[in-house]
């Protein structure tokens, strides 16, 4: 736990007279706003002497410590050379000291949200991994990795690039729910998509499963595109971590490479969702549950994303 400047000092470069009792206030902000909704309260939970899982203990509260550092002092920076008092604010000022420049300062501050977030995904991943260490978690949070046909991180990194971040991932889950709902719950009997979330699948299930994961990550990244949320690059799509608050309601000008990289993961999408119907229609014994037919009269004509006139992170 961060409980003093030499315990800070292990993230962020700090010197011995910083004021750690200024800093207190926005390590529970960063808790609130960056980590809460990912790992609940696991950083209260004490560490144990001894056992098998210590070390695995210890590598999560360090990561936690992290981010809360790197956050915490992302939330401090604007506030690092005021005072306040009852006659109001006012900087800090002295003749022998200069003031950084606001370059130099949204430089740190990007640095410090970029290593806040690279722990979180550290964190995740480890959490993951260790299901049965940190029972507690797995209880409250695994549940938003299972409401989805395309539940985890692997795999929409198995059809497309996110550099195997969780918080991407998690990121994207209400565009990939939206996906789900336009194209499949439109397209297939609710029974179908059910028992495709089950992990007790046979064969043909899991061809199904696999065609219609690659249609839902193909056109949530279409719309994602078109919405400016994330940074496409020539690689995939991730988060932009380092953009700073005042940056992401930045508008600017859509490119057309861009327009045409969404129109054809869309064209891509309704080409694969086609197979995926297809192949239902051509195995409908294997795939009608409780005597209903799997494919809605009306089914789906595919994914149409929304052009807009904005796009971030390019």
């Amino acid at each position: 736990m961060l409980q003093n400047t030499q315990s800070l000092k292990k993230y962020v470069s700090v010197s011995e007279n910083f004021d750690f009792d200024e800093f207190v206030p926005y390590i529970d902000k960063a808790q609130r706003t960056y980590l809460q909704r990912y790992v609940g309260k696991l950083y209260f939970e004490p560490l144990p002497k001894t056992g098998e899982d210590l070390e695995v203990r210890k590598e999560a509260q360090k990561l936690v410590d992290c981010a809360m550092a790197n956050f915490g002092y992302y939330l401090f920076t604007p506030y690092a050379s005021l005072s306040l008092d009852a006659s109001g604010m006012y900087n800090h000022e002295s003749e022998n000291r200069s003031k950084i420049t606001v370059w130099q300062l949204n430089d740190i501050r990007r640095d410090l949200l970029r290593a806040g977030h690279e722990a979180m995904d550290e964190l995740l991943e480890l959490l993951e991994k260790n299901a049965s260490v940190f029972e507690n978690w797995h209880n409250s949070y695994s549940t938003i990795y299972n409401e989805l046909l395309v539940n985890s991180t692997s795999v929409f990194q198995k059809f497309y690039n996110i550099s195997n971040s969780r918080q991407t991932f998690l990121s994207l889950q209400p565009a990939i729910r939206l996906v789900e709902d336009k194209i499949l719950k439109t397209t297939f009997h609710l029974d179908l998509l059910n028992r495709l979330k089950q992990s007790d699948l046979n064969a043909v299930g899991t061809e199904l499963k696999g065609l219609l994961q690659q249609a839902v990550i193909y056109a949530t990244v279409a719309k994602v595109c078109n919405e400016g949320i994330f940074e496409l690059t020539a690689t995939g799509i991730k988060m932009k971590f380092d953009a700073l608050d005042y940056e992401k309601n930045v508008p600017v000008e859509k490119l057309e490479q861009l327009k045409t990289t969404a129109e054809h993961l869309t064209a891509d999408s309704n080409q694969i969702l086609k197979r995926a119907i297809a192949y239902v229609r051509a195995n409908e014994s294997a795939f009608t549950i409780n005597g209903n037919k799997p494919i809605l009269e009306n089914e789906s004509a595919g994914y149409a994303p929304i052009i807009t006139q904005s796009i971030l992170g390019l």
